[in-house]
């Protein structure tokens, strides 16, 4: 079965996202840390300097008492024995108590409802306060807030835009080393892979050049004993069937035997079938244009025992292979079907793709994870396993891929190349 592409990975799920979206979570949490410490510190400049407004508001304010015996405008009196001021300014009671508490002309301040008041205690016992609003300091904290609003938005795009700049050459490095390993890593022994790196990448790519050269070893040293075994099986093969046409043909022995000798013989040509398939795909030239629904009538003619119990053909279009080969994969998956499956056989050509379905118990587990494998028997029915191995194989030599899954069933799917 062919993998999907991992260049086919779409931007969301990339690896790029969440490192940029960590990079701008970082730099929006140092701007937030920076706005609160900035607020803090624009709070507690702005009361010092209300303070120090209403301190001296209050020294002009007593000065004028003094001298004139009126109270300003801007200021507050509240007699010795009285509860309420002599002006209508509600002043609040923790700053008259805390006046009257505190020694003779010292100054007292107290922020509430926005107003930063200041009071002093004078020599008959009464207390004036005068009192700054503090809606420039809001209006400071307001300019504050939206200055730090814009600039943390604007952090943070640039710090995402960042993040996925910095992000793009270790994705990109790992997509180039995944599709190093799908184009042909396992078949063609391409160069090792470097990198000018010396980093955790790296060691993964190393890590994937060495796994891929210890499995193109063994595909290759699994492949040469396939072709080995079918070619050292050949000769005395030829040999037993010869003489298993001698054998009496009414003799109960004597046909168990022919039916095993032809059992064996059906296995060496396929050996040996999968070690011509191994050998490298045809070329592209040598595919042509061919109509599917045709060459499945073709085969069901030949090999009616094959024929689908349910044959559906749906916008069918030509598509690109090599007949012998296509043929192969139709006749295989459809056998397979039939031996290991159960009725009924449904086929259905939709478009480029071809679903051969049946209502047996599915692949097992295994196959469904690690593909066809060869020598490795699928089902119920006794077998070599080579049937889903050469189809595989046959398929991918013509450009097409190979999907197994299980629904109510096997279900074995065929996408091929549109013409």
């Amino acid at each position: 079965m062919t993998p999907v592409a991992p260049a086919g990975v779409p931007w969301w799920r990339s690896l790029r996202l969440p490192i940029a979206l960590a990079v701008a979570l970082s730099a929006v949490c140092s701007a937030l840390v920076i706005g609160y410490v900035s607020d803090r510190s624009a709070v507690s400049e702005g009361l010092t300097r209300l303070r120090a407004e209403a301190e001296a508001r209050l020294s002009a304010a007593e000065a004028s008492y003094e001298f004139t015996g009126a109270v300003a405008r801007d200021a507050t009196l509240v007699a010795a024995d009285a509860r309420e001021p002599s002006a209508p300014v509600p002043l609040p009671p923790p700053l008259v108590e805390a006046a009257r508490a505190a020694p003779e002309h010292r100054m007292v301040t107290y922020f509430s409802d926005g107003r930063m008041w200041a009071a002093r205690r004078l020599d008959g016992g009464e207390v004036l306060a005068a009192e700054v609003s503090a809606d420039s300091l809001a209006r400071e904290r307001d300019h504050l807030h939206r200055t730090f609003l814009l600039v943390g938005l604007q952090l943070l795009l640039v710090a995402f835009l960042v993040g996925w700049l910095v992000a793009g050459p270790i994705t990109g490095r790992l997509r180039r080393a995944a599709r190093w390993v799908e184009v042909g890593a396992l078949q063609q022994a391409p160069e090792p892979l470097r990198t000018r790196r010396r980093d955790e990448v790296d060691e993964l790519v190393a890590g994937i050049d060495a796994l891929s050269s210890t499995l193109r070893d063994r595909v290759r040293t699994e492949q040469a004993f396939t072709a080995d075994v079918a070619h050292e099986l050949r000769t005395p093969l030829t040999a037993l069937v010869s003489a298993s046409s001698l054998l009496p043909a009414d003799d109960a022995a004597s046909v168990l035997v022919r039916q095993q000798v032809e059992r064996l013989r059906l296995l060496v040509d396929d050996l040996l079938e999968l070690a011509r398939a191994d050998q490298a795909a045809p070329a592209v030239e040598a595919l042509t244009p061919l109509d599917v629904p045709d060459l499945l009538a073709r085969i069901v003619a030949q090999l009616p025992d094959l024929a689908p119990d349910e044959l559906v053909v749906t916008d069918p279009v030509p598509v690109l292979g090599e007949q012998r080969r296509l043929e192969r994969v139709l006749v295989n998956l459809l056998a397979n079907a039939r031996r290991h499956g159960s009725a009924p056989v449904r086929v259905r050509i939709d478009g480029e793709r071809v679903v051969v379905r049946d209502a047996g118990e599915g692949y097992p587990p295994q196959v469904l994870l690690a593909g066809p494998q060869r020598l490795h028997a699928v089902g119920r029915t006794a077998g070599a396993g080579l049937g889903l191995a050469l189809a595989d194989a046959y398929a991918r030599q013509i450009g097409a891929t190979l999907t197994l899954a299980n629904d109510d069933g096997a279900v074995a799917t065929v996408r091929l190349t549109v013409v």
